[in-house]
């Protein structure tokens, strides 16, 4: 059975990836409110660290994991989704933004997070 690395972007957006080098393909999930004052979709100063923008965020993953062609747009209401499923060795680069919510888990946050990792230990 292949190993998959799999990651759930939480509280680090982006700051963590400044020296991020995976020697492999990570799949990951970044769920995000539109309203988040804790972390802003734009970035900028959070305390004394620097974040990227969620669009910046992003577009480091689809770099990273060699993702290839523009992402599948997806979700409804206030949910939408962006998904890169073109990436080396199955990567999966997955954004869900929620409009008008900020830094809060929200309601379809665990049923989303389920499919998408049970997707992808599954795929």
């Amino acid at each position: 059975m292949e190993r998959r690395r799999l990651l759930h972007a939480g509280d680090h957006k982006g700051y963590l990836l400044e020296n991020c080098r995976p020697a492999r393909p990570v799949s990951i999930q970044e769920i995000h409110g539109t309203k988040d004052t804790i972390f802003p979709i734009q970035g900028g100063a959070v305390g004394n660290v620097n974040t990227l923008s969620l669009a910046s965020e992003i577009q480091q993953w689809v770099t990273l994991d060699g993702c290839t062609g523009n992402p599948i747009p997806g979700g409804s209401g206030v949910h939408k989704t962006s998904t890169w499923n073109t990436c080396r060795n199955k990567a999966v680069v997955k954004l869900d933004t929620i409009e008008g919510e900020g830094h809060s888990w929200f309601a379809d946050a665990t049923s989303s997070s389920w499919q998408f990792f049970s997707a992808i230990v599954s795929g």
